[in-house]
């Protein structure tokens, strides 16, 4: 193979892997295909300590899916706006889950926030 060939297959395969994204990432930035039991109830643990039973929002496993719904923390018409994904990027809560985690949970919301 010509030393130039080779430098501009290089160079394909760099870029076709470059430009792939992250296959759970839609283009609006959340997460796709998500189930609230398996992907995003998990992720409330750390929030229990706070947000447990006998709390104004209950995040335990038992309880979350209700207290999310019931207590107006989600808008899934406008996901971006629900009250859950505006108070956990807000400074009290900002560090308890990563971008990666409020994408999911953003994309279980855009989902219409299934009890799946």
């Amino acid at each position: 193979m010509k030393p130039g060939v080779a430098i501009i297959s290089s160079l394909i395969v760099l870029f076709i892997f470059a430009s792939c994204e992250k296959e759970t990432l839609n283009t609006g930035g959340w997460a796709k295909n998500v189930a609230f039991q398996k992907d995003v109830l998990p992720m409330f643990q750390v929030c229990t300590d706070c947000h447990g039973s006998g709390s104004n929002f209950d995040l335990t496993s038992a309880n979350a899916y209700n207290s999310l719904i019931e207590g107006a923390l989600v808008n899934i018409t406008a996901p971006e706006e629900s009250q859950l994904i505006k108070t956990l990027n807000g400074s009290a809560h900002s560090s308890y889950l990563n971008q990666e985690q409020k994408n999911i949970i953003l994309g279980w919301i855009n989902e219409g926030a299934k009890n799946n």
